[in-house]
């Protein structure tokens, strides 16, 4: 199952793929400090109430692929176009420090502005809701 609320956007991989290589640049020197074999526990909580969006991204820079060893895993928890109330658990997994600490800065960017959007975008629904408008 995809984590995008479907039809899945078009072209977004390399719009992440462009925001990524942008936010590493030559490599993150903080996560360069880490050794490579480092697992970490991550969680990715809503900050306010809304309308979360963006999940698919989460769940590509986030999931396992390869080689990786069997306890790196992502839980997804809420899906695009869900409501969350500040505090919910929107992802959790285990993956490599490394990897976790260079994606987490273009995860959490795509995450908080696309559900910023479709938080606004909910109220605007909710205001016409009754008028007949679409």
């Amino acid at each position: 199952m995809s984590a995008w609320l479907q039809p899945e956007p078009a072209n977004w991989v390399h719009v992440v793929e462009d925001a990524y290589d942008e936010d590493v640049g030559s490599g993150d020197v903080t996560s360069g400090c880490l050794d490579p074999d480092q697992l970490i526990v991550w969680y990715i909580e809503a900050q306010a109430d809304g309308v979360v969006c963006g999940i698919g991204i989460t769940e590509f820079l986030l999931s396992p692929y390869g080689p990786d060893p069997e306890e790196i895993y992502i839980e997804i928890h809420k899906l695009d176009g869900e409501l969350v109330r500040r505090g919910d658990r929107i992802a959790q997994g285990t993956n490599s420090a490394r990897r976790t600490l260079t994606s987490e800065r273009t995860c959490l960017n795509f995450l908080m502005h696309l559900s910023g959007v479709a938080s606004l975008t909910s109220k605007f629904v909710q205001q016409v809701e009754g008028t007949g408008a679409k």
